[in-house]
């Protein structure tokens, strides 16, 4: 990932998930450093990242814009469904 605003944020990041949370609310998830011999499935920007992770912005379509890379194929689409949920993002602030 890359980030010019936080430098420390940058680098090789593992995403797992793993069985459903203690909550029931869904999966348990852990975001570690990974190493930098590993080929990394997505590439992409903070701000690729965040406008996923915000929701209403596929990670498929900012790959077919060329501002996200797979490096192993269907990892764009497992990603974007692990990043997805059912409610629009909204903001009731206007600024």
């Amino acid at each position: 990932m890359h980030d010019d605003l936080l430098p420390s944020n940058a680098g090789r990041w593992r995403l797992t998930t793993a069985g459903a949370a203690p909550d029931g609310g869904g999966l348990e998830a852990s975001c570690v450093p990974a190493g930098a011999s590993q080929t990394a499935d997505v590439a992409l920007d903070v701000t690729q990242l965040g406008a996923a992770y915000l929701g209403g912005t596929p990670l498929g379509a900012l790959a077919t814009a060329g501002l996200v890379t797979e490096g192993r194929p269907g990892a764009v689409r497992q990603l974007s469904a692990a990043l997805s949920w059912d409610v629009a993002p909204w903001c009731p602030v206007n600024f």
